[in-house]
């Protein structure tokens, strides 16, 4: 039996703010965009689109709703 899998993401876990690795990419003529900011968790991502796959740039910007999540 053959068994194919499909690559969807790789999360990246960063401390600086997310505008920085689309900043760095931009420079090196890479497009990538803010993503968005995940409410219940307390992160915010930007993201680099590779076909149908993509990284996601994921940064924590509320350390209190961060904290809630890992507990629970």
């Amino acid at each position: 039996m053959i068994i194919l899998k499909k690559f969807d993401h790789l999360v990246h876990f960063i401390k600086e703010s997310v505008d920085v690795p689309v900043e760095r990419l931009k420079q090196k003529g890479i497009h990538a965009v803010i993503g968005g900011i995940h409410e219940n968790w307390g992160t915010q991502n930007s993201l680099l689109h590779a076909g149908l796959s993509y990284i996601e740039y994921l940064t924590i910007i509320d350390q209190k709703k961060q904290r809630k999540v890992i507990t629970h």
